[in-house]
């Protein structure tokens, strides 16, 4: 191919008109334009691969700070105690933890064009603070 695009261009420099060279031409073109193509092409699969990557990320932050609330409200709840401040504000600052997390991709998605959020409340369900 690149022969062809050589010969095209010189050609084209010196100034030679053929029905042949046109044909010539025209594949060279479409030819560049596929390669063009395909680059965008796998450009735009990475940077939907990125983007998919970019919210697992952020998925895996939420799971990891909702399972330390979740294991903190566990503990709370197993003693035979009444909870101790500190544990009450361990636990309450967790769930902001978890609650900026949920913020952060909400944020996300709404950067990459979504627009509806409520599932995610489902999805990642906040317990009251204690």
């Amino acid at each position: 191919m690149d022969r062809l695009k050589e010969l095209v261009e010189n050609l084209d420099a010196s100034g030679i008109e053929s029905p042949y060279l046109d044909r010539l031409r025209a594949k060279v073109e479409k030819r560049v334009a596929a390669r063009h193509e395909a680059g965008l092409d796998a450009l735009r699969r990475e940077i939907l691969a990125e983007m998919a990557a970019s919210l697992g990320r952020a998925e895996d932050r939420i799971n990891e700070a909702l399972l330390k609330l979740d294991l903190l409200g566990r503990s709370i709840d197993a003693s035979d105690t009444p909870p101790s401040y500190e544990k009450i504000a361990e636990f309450n600052a967790a769930r902001k933890l978890a609650e900026r997390r949920i913020w952060e991709l909400t944020v996300q998605r709404e950067c990459l064009g979504m627009r509806r959020h409520d599932i995610l409340r489902e999805i990642y369900p906040l317990p009251p603070e204690r």
